[in-house]
């Protein structure tokens, strides 16, 4: 094989590993501080952590092009609020464009954009921003008013403000880029002998 016909398989190859592929299952992490909370054991001003893991790819089941509900899509939701650990549920995802026709989406007509991640009783919340599309967002977007918390069954609710989020990285893809790494490392050792 030339010289150039194997610069050329390897810039093609580094091509394909960095390039992003079409995200199914996608993870964020939220950070942020209690502003908020009627429960025992979570303050104002506590800590608070939260990660969400959904199916990118879930159909959206509402017809009404300003509003998407995605029933089921949420497949993990773990969360630290104050001294208070609240383990993995499954949930659904609503989004709203503030442009909906028919009440839908637990939103009345011409009601305000959100992004809403719902699970039993955890929640994340992006409110009021620009929602440009009833579709999931693949990273998290940013609004003034965004945040995460409990909403008991019991009455309580806890809230934090949303102050770090963070897309995280899908193994695979990790694991991908780090064999084309140490394959070209190998490679490249291996012509020196």
């Amino acid at each position: 094989m030339t010289k150039a016909l194997r610069v050329v398989v390897l810039i093609v190859g580094l091509t394909f590993t960095a390039a992003p592929a079409a995200a199914s299952s996608i993870t964020w992490t939220l950070e942020g501080t209690i502003f908020t909370s009627s429960i025992a054991g979570i303050n104002v001003g506590d800590a608070a952590w939260m990660s969400l893991t959904f199916e990118s790819t879930t159909p959206d089941i509402e017809p009404d092009p300003g509003c998407g509900l995605y029933l089921g899509a949420l497949t993990s939701v773990t969360a630290v609020l104050g001294s208070q650990t609240y383990p993995s549920y499954s949930g659904w995802i609503e989004v709203s464009t503030g442009q909906g026709t028919v009440p839908s989406c637990g939103i009345t007509p011409g009601g305000f954009p959100a992004y809403t991640y719902r699970a039993f009783e955890l929640l994340a919340y992006w409110e009021e921003g620009p929602v440009p599309s009833d579709d999931l967002p693949l990273v998290p977007p940013w609004f003034s008013d965004a945040g995460f918390g409990i909403r008991s069954l019991q009455g309580g609710t806890a809230l934090a403000y949303i102050e770090s989020a963070q897309v995280v990285p899908e193994p695979a893809t990790v694991l991908l880029l780090g064999t084309g790494v140490v394959g070209a490392f190998v490679r490249r050792r291996h012509r020196r002998r």
